[in-house]
């Protein structure tokens, strides 16, 4: 019944309020920009009413809360238009806050172009969800994000997979990675095939955005659902729930 943005959940971002409480809006519509790169936004991922800035010390914004409505409006975008100028799309979105730069992980400066781009196609942390459930349940969305994150780097998008949850595009390159827990942080794989030199940036993204992505050139708006994991010992019917 409530949804809350925390703008601490994005690195770097400091957020100046597009949206004052009681404004409605709709979902993919930009509730706030970054201070310092004004043309990085975060958007609601529901239609609704803002209900209220949850505000700390010195005034800072810790989140924004939104009730939702019935109405599921959403903003949406022409395919072809966008096409373009992928880079102008994402800004728009608000999906550009969701990668993350190396080094500093921060979000990255639209004015830069990474060497690379890398994917981690599985979480090897404790109790985690299965990465790989997101992204064969929307394979084609998964490939077209490919395509498109190829447009932003001159150099190579790589996606780390384990060996028997295997991906390919034809935009990417695989590398198969073994062993325990860290093996599916993306710091950890760019640190094993091609490591951050001094003056390089690359950037990270999580497979589930880079779904999201591809649904944004294909379909013309973002889909904001994910697919969340329910367990941990004392959760007597472990599964997965979709959700937003």
């Amino acid at each position: 019944q409530r949804v809350a943005i925390v703008p601490d959940d994005f690195q770097g971002f400091v957020p100046r309020l597009l949206k004052k409480e009681g404004d409605l809006i709709e979902a993919g519509e930009a509730l706030a920009y970054d201070k310092n790169s004004t043309s990085v936004v975060v958007c609601s991922p529901i239609s609704g009413k803002v209900e209220k800035i949850v505000r700390g010390e010195r005034r800072k914004i810790l989140a924004i809360t939104i009730v939702p409505d019935s109405s599921k409006a959403r903003k949406t975008f022409d395919v072809k238009a966008i096409a373009s100028d992928p880079k102008q799309a994402l800004l728009d979105a608000g999906l550009w806050a969701m990668f993350t730069q190396r080094p500093y992980g921060v979000i990255p400066s639209p004015d830069i172009c990474p060497r690379d781009i890398f994917v981690s196609c599985f979480d090897s942390s404790p109790l985690a969800p299965s990465r790989s459930l997101m992204i064969e349940s929307s394979r084609h969305l998964f490939e077209k994000g490919v395509e498109v994150l190829s447009q932003l780097t001159a150099g190579t998008v790589y996606l780390g997979c384990r060996k028997e949850a295997i991906v390919e595009t034809p935009h990417s390159t695989t590398t198969v990675y073994e062993g325990p827990h860290p093996a599916g942080n993306a710091g950890v794989q760019i640190a094993q095939i091609k490591p951050v030199n001094k003056g390089e940036t690359v950037w990270t993204i999580e497979p589930e955005t880079v779904v999201k992505i591809g649904g944004l050139f294909t379909e013309g708006y973002v889909d904001y659902s994910c697919i969340v994991g329910i367990t941990g010992e004392l959760v007597e019917k472990p599964r997965y729930v979709k959700t937003t």
